[in-house]
């Protein structure tokens, strides 16, 4: 079966290290295209053997990439289309559609009681997400809050199902040789406790809060190593070091 996984951007994430993820462990031959930013997660896909295309989109509403998609589909001949991320669903759905594809599917990995994907869900997000959804089979939520929160917002129950995101637990296995390179890297001695939070430097992440929690423990005993990048970058340095 051929699938092509398209996705907003491949900078590092959570749904973008999900799809790399099960990039590594599916049967099925696939491909991925990004709407933009072709980061260290695409470097990680490439790696792997996958072909990522870069469709070079320039801002939200650059609907040539939505010809560019239907381009690409049609051309690659797909069986199924999957879209990951609130911009790559509105753009790919519709274009799948058009180029011909039998099945759409959506995950959809993040949407919170206010924002979805650090967008606010204004009428005119709704209605966009809504009307592509129209063009998707099935909807995978990646928990049950998700699934809720996509039914409260209009995406119809039958089209959804639950699966939640997968861990590559051989990748997170102890490497003690790993542990005193990352150390070594940052100045952090063998015997000092490490608190640590990955991800994405973003005001919904409440990184903040971790470092006001942590704060009472930080010594010399005891470290806190925030590692990301994201609009939040400035702020958090600014909290770290009052």
């Amino acid at each position: 079966m051929r699938v092509l996984h398209v996705i907003t951007g491949l900078d590092v994430g959570g749904a973008e290290t999900q799809l790399a993820m099960l990039l590594r462990h599916t049967s099925n031959e696939c491909d991925v295209a990004t709407l933009y930013n072709p980061g260290p997660v695409a470097e990680q896909i490439r790696a792997n053997g996958t072909t990522v295309r870069d469709i070079g989109m320039r801002s939200n509403r650059d609907l040539r990439a939505l010809l560019k998609l239907r381009s690409l589909i049609a051309a690659g001949r797909y069986d199924v289309v999957h879209a990951h991320l609130y911009r790559s669903q509105v753009y790919a759905r519709p274009a799948a559609r058009l180029a011909g594809t039998r099945v759409v599917v959506t995950t959809e990995h993040s949407i919170g009681e206010t924002h979805i994907e650090r967008r606010r869900m204004t009428a005119g997000v709704r209605g966009l997400y809504l009307a592509s959804e129209l063009f998707s089979d099935w909807t995978i939520a990646v928990s049950d809050v998700v699934r809720d929160r996509l039914i409260h917002w209009g995406v119809p129950a039958r089209k959804i199902t639950v699966i939640p995101n997968g861990l590559d637990t051989a990748a997170l296995a102890f490497d003690p040789a790993a542990r005193a390179r990352a150390r070594a890297q940052f100045g952090i001695a063998p015997e000092t406790f490490v608190i640590g939070t990955l991800g994405r430097l973003d005001a919904n992440k409440r990184i903040g809060m971790v470092i006001e929690a942590a704060a009472p423990l930080l010594g010399d005993q005891c470290v806190l190593l925030v590692v990301g990048r994201g609009e939040e970058m400035d702020a958090l340095r600014d909290a770290a070091n009052s």
